[in-house]
């Protein structure tokens, strides 16, 4: 509940001078991304099998390719006619038994071409993954500010509305 989370952290941290941002946490499989010298890993929440040699990934491996070293942070998720699908339907789709493309979508950076990023601070993170030319299937989640109580409303309320969200 949003008055909660207000009360409980929220509300502290706006207090102790903290910014914040608010954005949909999408409901996928959490997935790290890397590249380092020609070599693209995938790796989801769901196993410890590295995923970057799954068919329906190889587009999206070719265009990793292109950039340069990274580490990225996301959510993987699957769509189909550019409807996001349910999480439970990823499975299904990795498996080859349902056709739809993979949609990932990034919430953070921690490494970009030689410097890490994990140490610093999440607005400048934010901007460095925003000023990178994305490949069509890697999409930034959006965030916005959260300054008092009427903002972290709007920006919840707003969250959990965004499609292939599960809430803020």
């Amino acid at each position: 509940d949003a008055d909660e989370l207000w009360d409980w952290w929220v509300g502290k941290k706006l207090a102790d001078g903290l910014h914040l941002v608010g954005s949909p946490k999408m409901d996928g499989f959490r997935c790290v991304l890397s590249h380092d010298k020609g070599k693209v890993s995938i790796w989801f929440e769901d196993t410890a099998q590295e995923r970057s040699n799954t068919p329906m990934l190889s587009s999206l491996v070719s265009s990793l390719r292109s950039l340069p070293s990274f580490v990225l942070d996301g959510e993987f998720m699957v769509s189909q006619s550019s409807k996001l699908l349910a999480r439970t339907e990823i499975l299904s789709v990795l498996s080859g038994r349902l056709p739809a493309d993979p949609y990932i979508a990034l919430f953070d950076l921690m490494y970009w071409n030689g410097e890490d990023y994990s140490t610093k601070p999440y607005s400048e993170r934010l901007s460095q993954l925003s000023a990178i030319r994305l490949p069509p299937l890697l999409h930034m989640v959006e965030h916005r500010p959260i300054t008092d109580k009427p903002s972290f409303t709007a920006v919840s309320k707003w969250a959990a509305a965004q499609p292939g969200s599960e809430g803020l």
